[in-house]
C-alpha cells in the first residue's frame, strides 16, 4: 500500500495481485533470457504469484 498522492506505485496498481519478490523473479528470467538460457517470448515466463 502506498500514500495517496506520493508518487510511488504499488506492486498491484493495475489490479494484478503480485508476490513481494515478483521483480526479482522476473530480472532473473530477464538475465537468463540474455544468457540464452531461457527462450526470448515476448510473453513474461514468470507468474506474478509464486
Amino acid at each position: 500500500m502506498a500514500p495517496s498522492g506520493s508518487g510511488i506505485w504499488a506492486l498491484d496498481e493495475d489490479g494484478t495481485v503480485c508476490s513481494s519478490d515478483y521483480y526479482l523473479r522476473l530480472t532473473g528470467d530477464g538475465g537468463r533470457m540474455l544468457k540464452k538460457q531461457l527462450a526470448l517470448t515476448p510473453d513474461r515466463p514468470t507468474k506474478p504469484v509464486a
